[in-house]
């Protein structure tokens, strides 16, 4: 009930106009989020003493670019890895050099894993879109693996709760990952401090949302040049008949208006109660 597509821009209007089709979104790919080296703080090496090496074990990485892997392949890397290369959305090969962009993220958080299980079978993938994520995991389950970290985030989809009205959320691709036997490890909590959650308050009745009990109807953050943000609001509404319709703004420190999101929200077939911009601030502000 998706379809996912390269699409010419001046082709957008006409297309979300066929009969049929229902929402026209842009398609986001992961975010990466920051890990740590932790093989003494987690207490590694008494284990590995004790024999627990993941000896046996397959473990599939899902991340945004793995520059530099095969330098370290033999050294801080395995001598040899099963590769699932996205060189564009819904395309692959099984070429590691096809991973070997974007960052260095997924290479990082692969030295986390042999520094912790020196001894596992490493599969590793670079999905682009929700769609190559769902065959990313379907190919992993193929394979026998076992056990996958996916230190990424995506953009909000679904109320919150662990749920979607969305068959290529990646929130059912866990599912299906797990019905497969895996063991699914997610980076969490990374975006906590760039987030607000509250009641709705509009005690002025000017319809502007306040972020606190003073009144503020701007909640800020500071960019540097060049610095892309995703922005996001999410109500408490029906997800797919969403009865209330917010919309979300972005102003300069001079309230020039410089982005917008404005969706219909009116109860009608597929109305989420969600909103989302991007911006790439032009200077530092």
């Amino acid at each position: 009930d998706y379809v996912e597509a390269y699409v010419p821009p001046p082709l957008l209007v006409e297309l979300s106009e066929f009969e049929g089709v229902l929402w026209v979104d842009t398609i986001f790919p992961p975010q990466p989020s920051i890990l740590s080296q932790g093989r003494s703080t987690h207490g590694v090496p008494p284990w590995n003493t004790r024999g627990f090496t993941g000896a046996g074990v397959k473990v599939g990485i899902i991340d945004s670019g793995f520059e530099g892997f095969g330098a370290l392949m033999g050294t801080e890397l395995p001598s040899t890895v099963v590769a699932h290369c996205y060189t564009s959305m819904g395309v692959f090969t099984s070429n590691l050099t096809d991973c070997e962009a974007d960052g260095d993220h997924g290479t990082n958080v692969s030295e986390i894993v042999i520094d912790i299980a020196p001894q596992v079978s490493m599969y590793i993938a670079n999905p682009i879109s929700r769609g190559d994520l769902q065959s990313v995991v379907a190919w992993m389950v193929s394979e026998g693996v076992s056990v996958v970290n996916m230190s990424l985030s995506w953009t909000w989809d679904g109320p919150g709760d662990g749920t979607s009205p969305s068959s290529d959320s990646p929130l059912k691709t866990v599912d299906q990952a797990v019905t497969g036997g895996i063991l699914w490890a997610n980076a969490a909590g990374n975006a906590a401090n760039s987030s607000w959650f509250g009641s709705y308050s509009n005690t002025d009745g000017d319809k502007w949302i306040a972020f606190n009990g003073l009144g503020s109807e701007l909640n800020e953050v500071e960019l540097s040049a060049g610095e892309k943000i995703i922005a996001q609001a999410r109500w408490d509404d029906s997800w797919g008949n969403a009865a209330r319709d917010f919309d979300l703004y972005l102003y300069d420190t001079s309230l020039n208006l410089m982005e917008s999101s404005e969706n219909d929200q009116f109860g009608g077939n597929y109305g989420n109660p969600y909103e989302r911009l991007t911006f790439t601030a032009p200077v530092t502000a």
